[in-house]
C-alpha cells in the first residue's frame, strides 16, 4: 500500500519560528522602498537606452552617414564605417541592465522572461527611431552640445570624425581637369580625383554645390567610383569607367 504521509501544519510551524525568534518581521515600507527603487531603476534604464539611440542617430546624420543609403550596397560600408560602435555597445548594457531589474519583479515569472525582454527592446527602439524622425534628438542634443562631457563627446564623435576612407559628403570649394576641392561638414578639404567619369562630370559641377561621393582614399587623393550631385532640383549620377588598356603587340 501507498504509504500516507502526515500533513504539516505551516501555520504552527511559522507561529513556532516568530515565538524563538527566527523569522522577522520586515516593515512594509521596506517593501514600498524595494518597489519604488526597481520602478525607478527600469524607468532610468530604459529611459538612458532610448535617449543613447537616438544620441547615435543624431551622431551618424551630422556625419552625414545617411546620405550614403542612396548608393545602394556600396554605401553600406561607409554607414558601417561611421556608426559609433562604444556607444551602441553602452546602449547594449543599459538594455541587459533593464533586462535584469524588469526580472526582479514577480510578474516576471508569471510568462516566458523572453516576452518581456522583447517588450523593453521594442520600447527602446520605438521611442528612439521616432526621436529621430521627429527631431526630437536634434533638439535635445543641440541645446546640449557645449555642457561639459556632452561637449567633449560631441567633439569626438562629430567635430573631429571624418566619414572614413570609402565615402565623402561635403560642399565643392575648387574645379580642376581632373580633380575637385570638397569640403566636409568637418571642415576637412578633401581632393577628389574625377577622371573617367561617365557621364563627364565637368560640364555638371559648380562652385558650392553639394556633392556625394564613394570610392576609396589613395594617399592624399580621394579616388571617386560613384558620384551623387544635386542641381536644379534633380539628382545626376556619374561613375567611373576603367581606365582603357592600350593594345599590346604579340611578336613571335
Amino acid at each position: 500500500m501507498k504509504e500516507i504521509k502526515p500533513k504539516i501544519d505551516f501555520n504552527s510551524k511559522i507561529q513556532e519560528q516568530l515565538e524563538h525568534d527566527n523569522v522577522k518581521m520586515r516593515s512594509k515600507w521596506v517593501f514600498f522602498a524595494e518597489k519604488l527603487g526597481l520602478e525607478s531603476g527600469l524607468m532610468l534604464s530604459i529611459l538612458v537606452g532610448v535617449l543613447l539611440l537616438s544620441f547615435i542617430f543624431y551622431v551618424m546624420e551630422k556625419n552625414g552617414a545617411f546620405e550614403f543609403t542612396e548608393f545602394g550596397y556600396k554605401g553600406l560600408a561607409v554607414i558601417f564605417d561611421n556608426i559609433p560602435y562604444d556607444l551602441v555597445i553602452i546602449t547594449i548594457l543599459f538594455f541587459v541592465l533593464a533586462n535584469f531589474i524588469l526580472k526582479q519583479f514577480d510578474f516576471s515569472y508569471k510568462r516566458p522572461f523572453y516576452i518581456f525582454s522583447c517588450g523593453v527592446l521594442i520600447i527602446i527602439s520605438v521611442l528612439g527611431i521616432t526621436m529621430m524622425f521627429t527631431g526630437a534628438n536634434h533638439s535635445v542634443f543641440d541645446s546640449l552640445a557645449n555642457l561639459g562631457i556632452i561637449k567633449n563627446i560631441y567633439a569626438n564623435k562629430i567635430t573631429n570624425t571624418p566619414q572614413g576612407d570609402k565615402g565623402v559628403i561635403g560642399r565643392i570649394v575648387g574645379i580642376s581637369t581632373d580633380s575637385l576641392l570638397v569640403q566636409t561638414p568637418q571642415g576637412k578639404l578633401i581632393q577628389v580625383r574625377i577622371v573617367h567619369q561617365e557621364p563627364s562630370i565637368q560640364s555638371e559641377v559648380g562652385q558650392g554645390q553639394i556633392i556625394k561621393m564613394v570610392g576609396q582614399q589613395s594617399g592624399e587623393v580621394f579616388q571617386a567610383q560613384t558620384i551623387i550631385i544635386v542641381k536644379d532640383g534633380k539628382t545626376y549620377y556619374f561613375r567611373t569607367m576603367p581606365t582603357p588598356v592600350p593594345p599590346q603587340t604579340i611578336s613571335n
